[in-house]
């Protein structure tokens, strides 16, 4: 792997580029490219992205922000996602035309290439070629399947070795209702209460029943509507020993804020999710409110 890459100009006036939906996205593709190897391929783990490439560049990159970015850099077709014996990686697409680099200087690549055998997250093993994008019905339910098929392997997860058609019938009928984002965004919540060790949920569904599933405590409400982000806490599955952890931890939190620096709090409101730190810091010292971003 090189120690860096060199851009060609014209990545100022990419289409692709502009097609994006966040400034996050854009700056993530750049954090990425020197860290690929020579045929633009990396490992695309959201935890490893944010411990080894952002590091401590991360303001507002969690992992869930870190997925949407990769989700919207792909659907655009700038990387193409993919996986290969149960491990995600990404390519940068038309990597040797957009930077120069001599390939003789650096290693083969050790990372298998998404015609090989990979489980693309696109319907085809090749880029899209974009006018003006808009995504496909079809490319949307990869999107979906993929991301469910992301935590195979992981505790009982229930994985799908075929995109069947009550599969994709299942995720049709939830696309009228709900964006792809917040469909994602609810099968991660929902494997986190199922895999993590510190909650107490054990109903391990496959991804037909998780979309098509009512609730039996509310019969109208499909089971998806639990694990939105605007209706899921983490918190309400906690196991009693996860739960006095959590309020041990958010007291030494409370405390950490109130005796902190401005500086130290600017950059603990960047860092973590896990308990809440924005809005701890935002009510124990609100004159740091509105100064983060």
């Amino acid at each position: 792997m090189a120690e860096g890459r060199m851009l060609k100009r014209r990545i100022t006036a990419s289409k692709k580029m502009a097609l994006l939906k966040t400034d996050k996205a854009r700056l993530l593709w750049f954090y990425i490219l020197p860290f690929t190897d020579v045929d633009g391929r990396i490992i695309a783990d959201c935890e490893d992205i944010r411990d080894e490439i952002i590091r401590k560049q991360r303001k507002g990159y969690s992992l869930n922000k870190i997925e949407e970015c990769l989700q919207d850099l792909y659907s655009v077709g700038l990387i193409v996602l993919y996986s290969v014996n149960g491990m995600r990686y990404l390519e940068i697409t038309r990597f040797w035309d957009e930077q120069s680099h001599n390939p003789d200087r650096e290693a083969e690549s050790a990372i298998p290439a998404p015609t090989q055998g990979a489980l693309t997250e696109r319907s085809e093993n090749t880029p899209l070629k974009l006018s003006k994008v808009k995504l496909s019905k079809d490319n949307n339910i990869s999107i979906i399947f993929e991301k469910w098929n992301f935590y195979k392997g992981k505790a009982n997860w229930k994985s799908h070795r075929e995109l069947t058609y009550e599969i994709k019938q299942a995720i049709n009928e939830l696309l009228k209702h709900y964006s792809v984002e917040q469909i994602c965004g609810a099968i991660d919540n929902y494997a986190r209460v199922l895999i993590s060790r510190e909650c107490k949920w054990s109903y391990a569904w496959t991804l037909q029943q998780f979309l098509t599933r009512n609730q039996k405590e509310h019969p109208d409400e499909k089971q998806l509507h639990r694990f939105l982000a605007n209706n899921f806490a983490d918190d309400d599955y906690l196991t009693k020993n996860a739960k006095q952890k959590r309020i041990s931890q958010a007291k030494e939190h409370i405390q950490n804020i109130r005796n902190a620096t401005e500086e130290k709090l600017l950059e603990l409101y960047a860092q973590d999710e896990e308990w809440h730190l924005n809005w701890l810091i935002d009510r124990e010292r609100p004159e740091i409110k509105g100064k983060y971003e």
